[in-house]
């Protein structure tokens, strides 16, 4: 109470500003990963045993987070697959790990500063993505048991007692446990050795021991799990080595950058057109790079420079593109963490040159930030505003025009869809995605053999479950169900999903196989129990076996659910 009473107006500031952020509980989820992780994900169905071992032995979109994917069973089960409580869950552990960045930035510097730095840490328009995308939550909650843990350690440091120690490697394995993105910190820890006690001994070392040890371990099962979903990219095979480094060091200061001056913002940066060299600005970053470490070495003897350089640098390694992952240059959200080490530099100017009266003008920064912020949010109230953004900026994105493509078909917008999905595989002839989407372009559009072989394409360059599906799809549309069948199949082994059960079993049911189509249609119902479709298709199976009082239970159930051959089963059979 008395930390609150002494702090009372900063407080008000804290939660006035993360209403900046208030318009994220309106948007919609979005159709980057949102529907993978949360809306479509079979272990969020029941809150049973079975879950929790389901999300703990499998990865997501390639990425091991266990304690996220928990969190969001937790919010599903209390209120259901609805954006606003995921977005709320987001918009308060934001603004909490505002409260635990302050917490940090309070062991660097002086608490007036800390209180502006933390509330220019809610409101950064960097942080955008990571609060309003309902995937990025991930990058939330890691950043919060690493900032508990980076407290806890410091603590640790001061005091030299055990309870506090222990506390971070708990906070730690949380972290990991949340997105293997935290094995960074494992960096970080002898830097706040040295910070604290002016050295690093051997005990302390061994005392890092077990940080290392985790890091390790979901270090090995993050390469392993993102090379299997294809994240790993071959920048070998596009850029030599000398442009792969030029591509590090760019990045390295592009995100300062950005925390200066966040302009053009985007959820997609391309890289560079490869074989014909590197834009001009890239080869400024190794002089520049070298600038900084010149002038990192002269004042060195200043902690809080050298420190807030190599936390971020330590922070931000690993997705600067050394190990080549994904197909983006750069991100937004990676910055969040980072940004506590650049904030730790600026902290040392603004105690250096601002009094304790002028720290509080600052305030004007945070008021033009939440204005950046606010106007970047209305960009996310749909994938279409999201894609036409970066086609505004980076016009060549074959990605952004497939998932533009994608969103104008949902609306309907037929012939402007076929122009982005035309336009993707051009861009990309390899890209998989785009291939099947034109495939499911040509399909609705009553065009099947341009449709199969899109889909055809798609497989060749990429098996994965959609384009599987969508191709039975096709074949079931013209009565070859046996093909059908082994397309659904093999959608299935790369992604359980109910409807690929489902139309399974309707392809089984045509061949007469009712005793495997029940067993097809009893997993579709164990992966969502209200289905309508499957639940409509176990009704046709239970009177086709002659359980009249059965077929019409499940009809009445899959008319719940707005099944509309259900209702017309119903109203035959039943009435």
């Amino acid at each position: 109470m008395k930390f609150l009473k002494e702090n009372w107006i900063y407080f008000v500031l804290l939660i006035a500003f993360s209403l900046t952020f208030i318009p994220v509980l309106d948007l919609p989820f979005s159709n980057l990963d949102d529907y993978v992780q949360v809306v479509e994900n079979p272990f969020l169905k029941q809150l049973n045993f079975a879950a929790i071992i389901g999300i703990f032995s499998n990865t997501f979109v390639g990425m091991y987070q266990p304690i996220t994917t928990t969190a969001y069973l937790l919010i599903a089960q209390i209120h259901g697959i609805d954006p606003f409580w995921f977005h709320f869950a987001s918009l308060v552990t934001h603004l909490i790990n505002g409260i635990l960045v302050y917490n940090v930035l309070r062991h660097f510097c002086k608490k007036e500063t800390a209180q502006i730095l933390s509330i220019l840490f809610i409101v950064h328009p960097l942080q955008v993505e990571s609060v309003a995308w309902v995937s990025a939550y991930s990058n939330l909650l890691f950043s919060s048991f690493s900032l508990l843990s980076i407290d806890a350690y410091i603590k640790h440091c001061k005091t030299q007692k055990k309870p506090p120690y222990w506390r971070s490697l708990l906070f730690f394995l949380f972290a990991t446990l949340a997105k293997s993105s935290a094995i960074s910190l494992v960096l970080v820890l002898p830097l706040l050795n040295l910070y604290f006690l002016g050295k690093i001994t051997l005990k302390k070392l061994f005392g890092h021991m077990p940080f290392a040890l985790v890091g390790l371990f979901f270090g090995i099962i993050t390469l392993l799990s993102r090379e299997s979903a294809g994240h790993l990219s071959e920048l070998s095979q596009r850029f030599d080595l000398i442009d792969r480094t030029i591509i590090v060091t760019r990045n390295l200061l592009y995100y300062p950058v950005k925390f200066v001056w966040p302009n053009s913002l985007s959820i997609f940066y391309p890289f560079p057109e490869s074989g014909i060299g590197l834009p001009w600005n890239y080869y400024l970053s190794i002089p520049l790079l070298s600038l900084v470490a010149y002038l990192v070495f002269k004042y060195r003897s200043n902690n809080k420079i050298w420190f807030g350089v190599l936390f971020y640098l330590c922070t931000i390694v690993l997705v600067v593109q050394i190990i080549p992952l994904g197909n983006q240059l750069t991100t937004d959200r990676y910055l969040y963490l980072p940004m506590v080490g650049l904030f730790i530099l600026v902290s040392f100017l603004i105690d250096k040159h601002f009094g304790k009266k002028h720290v509080r003008l600052l305030i004007a920064l945070p008021i033009l930030f939440s204005f950046l912020s606010f106007q970047r949010l209305q960009l996310w109230q749909n994938d279409g505003l999201l894609w036409a953004d970066v086609l505004n900026k980076h016009p060549n994105v074959a990605q952004a025009h497939n998932n533009l493509g994608s969103y104008l078909l949902k609306q309907g917008k037929s012939k402007e869809a076929l122009v982005h999905f035309e336009k993707a595989t051009l861009l990309n002839p390899n890209y998989s995605d785009a291939h099947s989407n034109l495939g499911n372009w040509y399909s609705k559009n009553n065009q099947s053999g341009k449709a199969i072989k899109q889909f055809n394409i798609a497989i060749d360059l990429r098996p994965h479950a959609d384009a599987y599906f969508n191709r039975g799809n096709e074949y079931a549309k013209f009565k070859k169900f046996e093909l059908a069948i082994e397309d659904y199949s093999s959608s299935i082994a790369l992604r359980a999903h109910e409807e690929s059960y489902t139309n399974k079993a309707y392809s089984l049911i045509q061949l007469g196989k009712l005793n495997a189509a029940e067993k097809e249609l009893t997993t579709a119902l164990n992966l969502n129990p209200n289905y309508g479709r499957a639940l409509f298709l176990m009704g046709i199976l239970s009177r086709m076996n002659q359980n009249q009082t059965e077929a019409c239970s499940y009809f009445r159930r899959a008319m719940r659910q707005g099944d509309v051959n259900a209702q017309q089963a119903f109203k035959n059979y039943c009435s």
